[in-house]
């Protein structure tokens, strides 16, 4: 089956970005996968927990599945593993806040799908 995989970081962003991918679902057969990679330990747990629970909230309501993952080595291998062991076709990503956008997390993926010869199609979803 070919997966759908949003990229979300900001609780609130989440609810556009899986709006957009729910529009490219083509059946319900396929997967909608709310993807988060944790990279810091949050010293505020409560608000981190408020988060989680905002992000659970809206996957569950809309039919998706969320991830919340812990790279191993880096966030972009990360996102890889992930696309090849779900067998995402789509992603589904906000603008970048990179200064340098050669620099962006988007950037660095649609490299790295090149040079893996991985068959991926990024959407970017502007503000």
């Amino acid at each position: 089956m070919e997966n759908i995989m949003v990229c979300v970081t900001g609780q609130m962003q989440c609810k556009r970005l899986l709006s957009y991918a729910l529009d490219l679902q083509k059946d319900k057969e396929q997967e909608v996968y709310l993807v988060h990679v944790s990279v810091t330990e949050n010293k505020n747990f409560t608000d981190s927990m408020d988060a989680l629970e905002y992000l659970y909230d809206q996957a569950v309501k809309n039919g998706a599945s969320l991830s919340v993952l812990k790279p191993k080595t880096t966030i972009l291998d990360t996102l890889v593993d992930f696309i090849k062991k779900n067998h995402v076709v789509s992603v589904v990503m906000g603008e970048t806040r990179e200064a340098i956008s050669e620099n962006s997390m988007i950037e660095r993926l649609k490299k790295k799908a090149k040079e893996s010869d991985m068959e991926i199609e990024i959407h970017i979803v502007k503000k």
